[in-house]
């Protein structure tokens, strides 16, 4: 399951914890694998990601 919260929206409320057993920072290709193969493995994985989508910077650049 994934959730998506943007920064821009505020949350309102009691805070919420979570409880991960892997956080993936950046979800460039190292992100992406590191968070599938450790989903595999039966883990709960959260990935944060600055940008509104995901990819890193070999999706996000454009040649010129």
């Amino acid at each position: 399951m994934m959730q998506t919260v943007s920064p821009s929206t505020p949350v309102q409320g009691t805070p919420q914890e979570f409880t991960y057993d892997l956080l993936v920072i950046g979800s460039g290709p190292g992100g992406q694998r590191a968070a599938i193969q450790a989903a595999k493995l039966g883990k709960k994985v959260a990935v944060v990601e600055r940008k509104s989508v995901v990819g890193g910077v070999c999706i996000k650049t454009q040649a010129h």
